[in-house]
């Protein structure tokens, strides 16, 4: 459709210039056209654009606080008070015997590890992993990120940072259409991302040593 309309002045241009002088009913049934073809490409639009699973964000305010409640509960260990839609993964390992959990990961920044301790020491070690969020130019991206990858092996759990690329098209208005709607034509781009946190509940006595590229803290009771 973008290409239709690229093309489509320069056939116009071509014509006058082979022609020379045309009359003024000619010459309006071709802007006619013209016009019919931007807006058919302008409806056409929200159609081929692949946005079906997104939701929009009207209230940027209130998503900021929705995250921050999150990270409140999280770090209180009310996690049982946590919407499930911020829970991209969950699993249990078995970690029976260990004595001490050692803690690693590849990031190169800080990695938000929270855990609580169970009352009983039942040699199982559950893993969640939380994420605010991703909002792009009003988009709401969440269910399409990935959660970190979780490795655990003899008495090591390793934190592996999952690379992501999202692929992003921004559409505007052709020309015509924006003079009578007055936006702009110059496309913007916005973002906003929360953290991911890794919560673990562990058996009462079982010792964890984290690396420096851990940030970790302890939560609840």
């Amino acid at each position: 459709m973008t290409s239709i309309l690229l093309i489509f002045p320069v056939l116009l241009i071509v014509f006058f210039i082979k022609i020379g002088k045309t009359s003024r009913k000619v010459t309006y049934w071709i802007l006619s056209a013209y016009m019919t073809v931007l807006v058919i490409a302008t409806a056409a639009v929200p159609f081929i654009t692949d946005n079906t699973s997104l939701n929009k964000v009207d209230d940027h305010l209130e998503m900021e606080k929705a995250w921050n409640d999150l990270d409140r509960k999280l770090r209180q260990g009310q996690i049982k008070e946590v919407d499930t839609r911020y829970l991209l993964m969950e699993n249990s390992y078995n970690v029976d015997q260990l004595k001490t959990l050692q803690l690693k990961s590849s990031k190169e920044n800080s990695t938000q590890v929270l855990v609580e301790r169970k009352k009983i020491n039942d040699g199982k070690m559950d893993a969640f992993i939380y994420s605010s969020g991703l909002i792009i130019n009003d988009y709401d991206f969440s269910n399409q990120l990935k959660p970190y990858h979780l490795d655990f092996f003899d008495h090591t759990l390793r934190i592996i940072s999952s690379q992501q690329r999202i692929k992003l098209a921004l559409t505007t208005n052709p020309f015509p259409i924006r003079q009578f709607t007055g936006e702009s034509g110059l496309m913007g781009h916005s973002s906003m991302h929360g953290n991911q946190f890794i919560y673990l509940q562990i058996p009462l006595d079982l010792e964890v040593v984290a690396d420096d590229r851990i940030d970790l803290q302890y939560v609840g009771g």
